[in-house]
């Protein structure tokens, strides 16, 4: 599956197709050095 990156008020955004659900409300963000970005789920935040 193919997604484009849009421009949300001056920021990136993935929009995700209805097939993917996500399990949590907050997630850690990585890109690798080949580009690859990661979405790591994080169980507790104080917010």
């Amino acid at each position: 599956m193919v997604i484009k990156i849009q421009s949300v008020n001056h920021m990136n955004a993935f929009l995700l197709p209805d097939s993917i659900r996500p399990q949590a409300a907050h997630y850690n963000v990585f890109q690798a050095d080949d580009g690859v970005i990661l979405f790591i789920p994080v169980k507790n935040v104080s917010e």
